[in-house]
């Protein structure tokens, strides 16, 4: 169903303007969705009926987990800073320090 789905936006770029192929490539895309969540939900149902509580938890930690790594912000002596003000003001003195202060000319690529 992915391939069709690709085939068909590739001949829907080619003639934008065909509204059969909107719709052709619509129904597909209609299609694709309910297969993934159907196949989503088989998975979700047979991880459930195999009564492994280890394999269910390593499933939810995988949607739950926040992956990105964020560090707090910190001062310029290396202190963390949690009020918003110094926050701003932590932002503000990195970005004066690393700017370039500007000569009002625009250039035109």
């Amino acid at each position: 169903m992915h391939s069709k789905k690709r085939r068909l936006w590739r001949h829907l770029k080619r003639h934008p303007y065909d509204s059969s192929d909107h719709v052709k490539y619509h129904e597909c895309v209609h299609q694709w969705r309910r297969l993934i969540q159907q196949y989503e939900a088989s998975a979700e149902e047979n991880l459930i009926k195999a009564n492994d509580v280890g394999a269910f938890y390593r499933f939810v930690n995988k949607r739950v987990s926040n992956r990105s790594k964020v560090t707090a912000v910190t001062d310029q002596n290396g202190v963390a800073v949690t009020n918003d003000t110094d926050i701003a003001n932590a932002f503000n003195d990195y970005f004066t320090s690393v700017g370039v202060q500007s000569n009002n000319i625009s250039l035109l690529l």
